[in-house]
């Protein structure tokens, strides 16, 4: 249950990330301005990662933030898997590879 709380933090900070691109998206065609600190998008990306936060804050009370980094490198698989769904940004096979490489890596640290 503590890692899949873990987990679920990287995710909601991967799933921020994409909120912020498409802010930037938004912010590419009216240029930027203060009326960002107003744009629902933004603030609910700012909640995400507050949720985020109170998570990684609540996992490591029970795993050791040497543990606990590691996992952080998943959102290295979820940021561009989350780009190609929602941006159309296609995976190479560099990323899959990549992917791969971090997945196994966590498994066998953890292990």
């Amino acid at each position: 249950m503590r890692y899949t709380i873990l987990i679920l933090c990287v995710l909601a900070t991967s799933i921020g990330h994409i909120m912020f691109k498409s802010i930037a998206n938004i912010l590419k065609d009216q240029g930027f301005s203060f009326s960002l600190a107003f744009e629902p998008m933004f603030i609910a990306a700012l909640f995400v990662y507050g949720f985020a936060t109170i998570g990684w804050v609540w996992s490591l009370q029970d795993i050791p933030v040497s543990r606990a980094y590691l996992f952080m490198s998943l959102a290295y698989v979820f940021i561009p898997a989350l780009a190609w769904f929602c941006f159309g940004e296609t995976p190479n096979l560099r990323y899959l590879i990549s992917t791969f490489m971090i997945v196994t890596g966590i498994m066998f640290a953890v292990a």
